[in-house]
């Protein structure tokens, strides 16, 4: 079930060509799920994340389209039940891949980029288990 965390990092981006750039991004994002079976139970997962984006603009009004991969290294991972923690870190992979395919807009020194992260592998070291990663993310960005 969805549960809302937040992302916030830094990025670069270069120019490929007129119409197309490429943004690397250093990003601390907090993700996890609700599971269904239990009300209050929670999986909480806390990254470093690295995303390459290339970011192709349909003419000249900021509108464009995303693609890429990126890289996500575990630095916590907990099961939260109502008011108790416990750290699930040895249950789940440290690395997390995933592609990257989104739109956005960008004006000026700002941009606002939708985004649907799908793991390419499985977060769970349990075998039998196949969990992926799928994130959908919203970020604001101010160019300085």
């Amino acid at each position: 079930t969805f549960k809302p965390g937040m992302n916030a990092g830094i990025f670069g981006r270069f120019d490929i060509s007129e119409a197309a750039k490429f943004q690397p991004e250093l990003l601390f994002s907090m993700q996890g799920t609700g599971l269904e079976a239990r009300d209050e139970a929670k999986l909480n997962f806390n990254y470093i994340m690295l995303p390459c984006v290339f970011k192709i603009f349909a003419g000249e009004n900021g509108v464009n389209l995303q693609v890429g991969l990126q890289i996500g290294y575990l630095l916590k991972g907990e099961f939260v039940d109502g008011t108790d923690n416990f750290t699930i870190d040895d249950q789940v992979t440290t690395i997390d891949v995933a592609g990257i395919i989104g739109f956005g807009y960008d004006f000026g020194d700002f941009g606002i980029d939708f985004r649907y992260n799908v793991g390419l592998n499985s977060t769970a070291k349990n075998l039998v288990l196949e969990l992926p990663s799928r994130t959908l993310q919203l970020s604001v960005g101010i160019t300085i």
